[in-house]
């Protein structure tokens, strides 16, 4: 039997601790989602999404293999170091493609 709950917890706490106190005889969890929740500067909480799994029962854990790219020309430069710029260049580096972010 498996279980979806969300819970938002401060930055310095585990998810453990939480899902012991929400409930109990919990196995293992995946994380689906994870954000940050910074509208009130003074409290930021982590919001997780989780799947949760009792009695013994394992999650399916899928594994993703990144294939590296073949890449002997001068760096890529990404033009901008927003969300778009960041992820771009994030992107070309797993696949070991040398990047400049300006």
């Amino acid at each position: 039997m498996k279980k979806e709950l969300q819970i938002k917890i401060p930055l310095d706490d585990s998810i453990e601790d939480h899902l012991n106190k929400l409930t109990s005889g919990w196995t293992d969890y995946l994380i689906l989602k994870k954000s940050v929740d910074a509208r009130n500067k003074s409290k930021i909480l982590l919001v997780y999404f989780l799947e949760v799994y009792f009695k013994q029962e394992v999650p399916e854990r899928e594994i993703f293999e990144l294939n590296k790219v073949h890449y002997d020309g001068d760096p890529i430069i990404v033009i901008g170091s927003g969300p778009a710029g960041l992820f771009a260049a994030l992107r070309l580096c797993e696949q070991g493609v040398p990047v400049k972010v300006l």
